[in-house]
């Protein structure tokens, strides 16, 4: 699991976005000792939360995962658009932590001492329906929070914010889940949230308006539960970037801070505001970005596809497809099962004709799959 999985580097200091050309959807990431981190949603698909590691935001490696089966007992059939939603990577106290939602039971917490090795098993923090893209807070003070979005499918609401309390250890919720921002006149679907605190400012990156066609608003306060103040701080504009949707603020050592964020990229025909879901995908973007006085603005460098590279040089390679074709009946590493211990309705194993070998995605959840995959169909 250590093949580089797209070549964004055009191998002279300067990088070309997408710097995923992959199906990862709402990606969240962290440095930890000049290390980067990476994780995504899996939905349904085992094994889940892939780990992903680079050493300079642009070059990465697929190297683990987190979670090897769902733990409750349905999902040993398939079930399709469940599952795991909307991951938030932190690392606290010299461990790596992993929560998540699952919008039909309620928000889980998965750790590690070495993120490349085995993680704990899921850790159910607070059961509910409707609780989705959760992200942990550890503050100065020691108290800990959870601040989430709201998936109106199973709550009947969307648009808010959320916040409960965490115990320090960080595996169970110590209080009641609170209303913490409403989103819904001027930022409506807004979710997501990740939360950060610099000078004595929190501050909320959260994506609203849609996947296809939102913006990342950044929320701020001197207390953790508001009142908050609000601006956009990127959207499409001018650029061929639509959507630019859910992902994390990144620091590097060096002191420059960067933006990676999910772009849903549709081909074909748009009709009636929909589009064949067998011509969609998510794809990972990095944008360098800067403090404000005011609050967190995020700039890009150019409008163009290619932006300048600063960070360490790793040497040239050559654009190669996510996962390669391999000889018939060989798996590949990024396979995945569409429920505990089988893939697809069928309960066989995703084979090299299906998503990752067609299309040049990671996943086997993706839409493309059906295209060469045959009577595997996902719905």
């Amino acid at each position: 699991m250590s093949e580089i999985l797209w070549c964004a580097d055009n191998g002279d200091g300067t990088y070309r976005n997408p710097v995923l050309y992959c199906d990862y959807s709402d990606p969240d990431a962290i440095c930890v000792n000049g290390t980067y981190y990476l994780t995504a949603s899996t939905f349904n698909y085992v094994p889940g939360l892939p780990i992903l590691t680079s050493r300079d935001l642009v070059n990465w490696k697929l190297r683990n995962y987190a979670v090897k089966n769902i733990p409750e007992a349905r999902y040993a059939a398939p079930q399709h658009a469940q599952g795991i939603w909307a991951p938030a990577i932190r690392f606290q106290n010299g461990r790596f932590y992993i929560y998540y939602g699952m919008p039909d039971e309620g928000i889980y917490m998965v750790s590690t001492e070495n993120p490349l090795g085995d993680w704990d098993n899921p850790v159910l923090v607070k059961p509910g329906k409707g609780l989705i893209d959760p992200c942990p807070f550890w503050d100065d003070d020691g108290r800990a929070y959870i601040i989430h979005g709201y998936a109106k499918s199973r709550i009947g609401f969307k648009s808010w914010l959320g916040i409960f309390p965490l115990s320090p250890d960080g595996r169970t919720a110590l209080g009641d889940d609170h209303l913490l921002y409403d989103g819904t006149k001027n930022h409506p679907t807004i979710e997501g949230p990740k939360v950060h605190k610099r000078g004595g400012w929190y501050y909320i990156f959260a994506p609203a308006g849609g996947v296809a066609t939102g913006w990342q608003v950044c929320l701020r306060s001197r207390s953790i539960f508001g009142p908050y103040e609000t601006q956009v701080v990127l959207k499409q504009g001018s650029s061929e970037t639509n959507g630019p949707h859910q992902g994390a603020w990144v620091e590097t050592p060096e002191g420059e801070h960067w933006f990676l964020h999910f772009q849903s990229r549709w081909r074909g025909r748009r009709t009636a505001g929909r589009t064949s879901a067998s011509r969609m995908k998510r794809l990972c973007r990095r944008m360098q970005s800067q403090w404000a006085r005011s609050a967190r603005k995020q700039r890009r460098l150019r409008t163009r596809r290619t932006a300048a590279l600063r960070l360490k040089r790793i040497g040239s390679r050559k654009r190669r497809n996510v996962s390669r074709r391999a000889k018939s009946g060989m798996m590949i590493s990024a396979a995945h099962w569409g429920c505990n211990g089988s893939s697809w309705a069928t309960g066989s194993r995703i084979s090299t004709r299906s998503a990752a070998a067609s299309c040049g995605c990671m996943r086997g959840n993706c839409p493309m799959a059906a295209i060469d995959s045959g009577s595997a169909r996902r719905r």
